[in-house]
């Protein structure tokens, strides 16, 4: 998507979100919405609510990873794909992102 179509789609969301705040889907929808758009802080936020809002939902703890790989390091991504990963052991993207932060986090020791 572009960017103006990213900052659409976030708008879209909100005001789904703002008719029901508990609405799991959107919430998560507007946190994997501000990771594509790069908008950190704003994802950072948006995940933490998903994951308050369904915390048995792996694609949250994944969508909070990969904030969190950004933002705070690969150990605390780890954490968080742990999470996903209980909760769905074979969620690949989770599995994948698990084997990238394990190599990331060497380099970032090494660092």
């Amino acid at each position: 998507l572009l960017r103006g179509e990213l900052d659409a789609a976030a708008v879209a969301v909100a005001r789904a979100r703002s008719t029901d705040p508990s609405l799991a889907d959107a919430v998560l929808l507007e946190a994997r919405i501000f990771v594509a758009a790069r908008r950190v802080q704003e994802a950072l936020r948006a995940a933490e609510r998903a994951v308050a809002v369904d915390g048995k939902d792996p694609l949250a703890w994944l969508t909070l990873a990969q904030v969190h790989g950004v933002t705070d390091g690969p150990a605390r991504a780890a954490e968080d794909v742990g999470r996903a990963l209980e909760i769905d052991p074979d969620l690949a993207p989770a599995l994948e992102l698990r084997a990238q932060i394990h190599y990331l986090h060497a380099r970032w020791e090494e660092a």
